[in-house]
């Protein structure tokens, strides 16, 4: 588990109780600890303790992995479709065929792909 000097306490805070009012003493580069966080102003909730903000910080790291593992299969795949369409440009293989057409039709592809990894 996470050491709390590692942790973004004020995200964190954020996640567990949102719009809760505190104090914060911390000034980014020195005071980034449980300590930092002051006095707790909100009568609604209760302050989190350290084990609440490491346990939420490493879900957000987990969360944060699973972002870039997906990122970087988006990266292969589009790399890997590069590589394919590249090699589909000799312009040869389409004898009798307008290069436009197959050009359009390689971007109206090419659009769809990018919608599909938007998730549009």
């Amino acid at each position: 588990m996470a050491d709390l000097r590692e942790v973004d306490i004020q995200y964190v805070l954020g996640r567990l109780r949102p719009g809760s009012a505190y104090h914060w003493r911390g000034s980014g580069s020195t005071g980034n600890d449980y300590d930092a966080i002051g006095d707790w102003r909100d009568p609604r909730t209760t302050k989190p303790d350290a084990a609440d903000l490491l346990a939420e910080w490493e879900i957000v790291r987990q969360e944060r992995a699973a972002q870039e593992q997906a990122r970087r299969q988006r990266q292969q795949k589009l790399d890997s479709l590069r590589q394919s369409n590249g090699n589909d440009i000799d312009l040869a293989k389409f004898a009798g065929q307008s290069p436009l057409d197959e050009l359009a039709r390689k971007v109206a592809w090419l659009e769809q792909e990018i919608r599909a990894l938007r998730g549009e």
